[in-house]
Formats: structure tokens, sequence, C-alpha cells
């Protein structure tokens, strides 16, 4: 078992040696790099074993203990305990369209054990459920969930992009039931309308404004990752991101040209992606009687007219407090930028 996971695990890195207690994440594997390896997996032994188990079960020899174990019940939920000792109220991390609750790995690790901290994942990720396609339909479901946990507030949330969308809409919908929420923190999560674009901006103009910035964010990615972790970024970009952006697309009712990529996206993760997507296309903030803290990066689209509130100027919040974070979209749950931002969040905790 031990040594056919092994095979797996070499294949899935690209690294010719591996010990069996190595961790998955410091061997530079990524969210994407995790779907590969269960596929694997589950062509090779038939048991499908949900992502999220590399948080309890991150190295060969704990994957082969479950592996071997053939009376344990692989359970899926959408809510996954990352450290539940503590007695403060549980921090709750939404995900982004991916729907993947790895993005807030490394945000986890610099909590103490004092603090109880949950990761949500989009139903759908294990192919056996439908997919929600509304922000008020994915907020109803999870506050069901977290009841279970934490039946009272004080309540606290942070999502990341679309994430903080569904933070939100938790947050509206536990403050119409008399609820207390006394964090809600949003990570570069566009309001309504946002991004704008300059009008009249010629196409030469507006190409070396996208050239610009993506040269700036891949070498200040590089600049930032060891060996491993570059060759993980630019495989990420080969392979993740084309397809992304055709699945936007698809679910934009946008006609998709030679739609073909080196390594397909699981259907499953597709769907998850397509529907939220859908998700955040027809959701409607309404006015929210409360702090939001939005954590906004210094790196916007290129091109967008500059707005420091990212569009929820536009939704009657009482009090949004901003923090901007030298960061680009994707990378500021990563570090360097993640252990300022936890930094910043530990003061409201």
């Amino acid at each position: 078992m031990e040594e056919k996971l092994t095979q797996i695990w070499q294949e899935t890195l690209g690294i010719p040696q591996i010990g069996i207690r190595a961790n998955f994440f410091e061997l530079g594997g990524d969210s994407l790099t995790a779907v590969k390896l269960f596929l694997s997996i589950e062509d090779s032994f038939g048991v499908k074993m949900p992502i999220s188990i590399l948080l309890e079960a991150g190295d060969i020899e704990k994957q082969a203990m479950i592996l071997n174990n053939t009376d344990r019940v692989i359970d899926w939920s959408p809510i996954i305990s990352v450290q539940a000792l503590g007695d403060k109220p549980p921090l709750f991390c939404l995900f982004g369209r991916g729907g993947n609750p790895l993005t807030f790995r490394q945000f986890s690790e610099y909590f103490g054990e004092d603090q109880p901290v949950f990761f949500l994942q989009s139903r759908g990720l294990n192919g056996k459920e439908t997919p929600m396609k509304r922000v008020e339909e994915i907020a109803t479901d999870f506050i069901r969930e977290i009841k279970k946990i934490w039946p009272e507030g004080p309540y606290r949330f942070c999502g990341a992009s679309f994430g903080g969308m569904v933070g939100l809409e938790i947050a509206q919908q536990l403050k119409a039931n008399h609820e207390v929420v006394d964090l809600l923190v949003l990570f570069d999560t566009y309001g309504p309308g946002y991004p704008k674009f300059e009008n009249g901006i010629g196409k030469y103009k507006k190409e070396m404004n996208k050239f610009g910035y993506y040269v700036n964010k891949h070498l200040s990615s590089f600049r930032n990752a060891d060996a491993q972790g570059r060759k993980n970024y630019l495989r990420y970009y080969r392979d993740f991101v084309p397809e992304y952006f055709r699945i936007k697309k698809s679910a934009l009712g946008e006609k998709i040209e030679n739609w073909k990529s080196q390594r397909e996206i699981p259907k499953e993760i597709k769907e998850v992606i397509r529907s939220n997507i859908e998700a955040s296309e027809k959701y409607q903030p309404r006015s929210y009687d409360g702090k939001v803290v939005l954590f906004r990066v210094s790196n916007q689209p290129p091109g967008a007219i500059t707005d420091e509130q990212l569009g929820w100027g536009s939704v009657d919040i009482s009090e949004l407090e901003i923090h901007e974070v030298d960061a680009h979209h994707g990378s500021i749950l990563f570090e360097p930028s993640v252990k300022k931002v936890v930094e910043k969040i530990q003061q409201y905790l």
C-alpha cells in the first residue's frame, strides 16, 4: 500500500524520492496538485477521498492507514474542523469560486490553540451533490451546518473573494434572526459593478496595462517562492488558469472555441466553479447594519478605475474599514502577505 502510494505521490509531485512521513504541503503541494493526487488514488485503489483529508492525513503513512482501514467510512461534510480547541468564538473561513478550502491552509496555521478555526467548502466537490447556484441558498445551508458546531453567537466569518459575498449573506441572515455577528472580513471581494474600466482607452494601452500587471504579479510570486514553489506556480498557470477562464466564459453564456486543455479539471470541480460564478453574477447585496473589514490588494485589475472600496461604496454598510495589502488577488492568503493579514485580524478577535 505505502509503496504504491509513494509512487503516486512521486509522479504527481514530480519528486523522485519521497519519505512516507514527508508532508504534502512542505513538498510543494497545492490545491491543484491535491486534486490530481486524489484522482490517481481513486483510479488505483477505488476509494474516493475528499481533498480536505490532507488536513488530517498529509503524508503517505497516514493516507495508507486510512486506505487500509476498510471499515472506516470516509465522511464528506461542507464544514471542516481545522482547529477545534479553545473557548473563543470560532472563525469560519469561506472559499473562493473554486470552492476549495485549502486556500486558507497557511492562514489557519498562524492561529494558536486557543482560537478554533473551521473551513467551509462547496457542496458538489464530492461529486455526489448538486452545487447550489444562489448565494442566498449557499448561506442558508452553511448556517444550518455552523449551528451544529456553534449554536449561538457571536459569529465570526472571513471570506476570500466569492467567499466574502457568501459571508456577507450569512451575516445578513443571522442578523435578521437577531443573532450577533461581531466580525466579518472580506479578502479582496468585489462589490457591485467592480471593476470598472476607463472608456476610450486604446487597445494597445489596455494590452500594455495588462502586460505590466502580469509581469509584476509573476515576478513577485517567483521572488517569494522556493524552487518547488516556482515549479508549482508554472504548473498552475499551465493547467488550471486557462481552463478556469473557459469555465467562466461558459457560465456567463459566452461561446467557447477549441475547448481543449493539457490536463482536464475534474468534472465536479468544473461544476462547482460554474455554479459559484453564476451565483456571484446574480447576487445583489443588501444594506448591512454592521461592520465589514475589507482587505484589498494593492495590485488591482489592469486598467481598472481606482476604487478604494472595490465597489462596496454603493452598498449601505454601517461601517466599512479598509486595509491595503501589498499583494495580488490570488496571493493575499499566501506568504509573505498572509502573516501580515493574520496579525491585523487578531486585533479584532
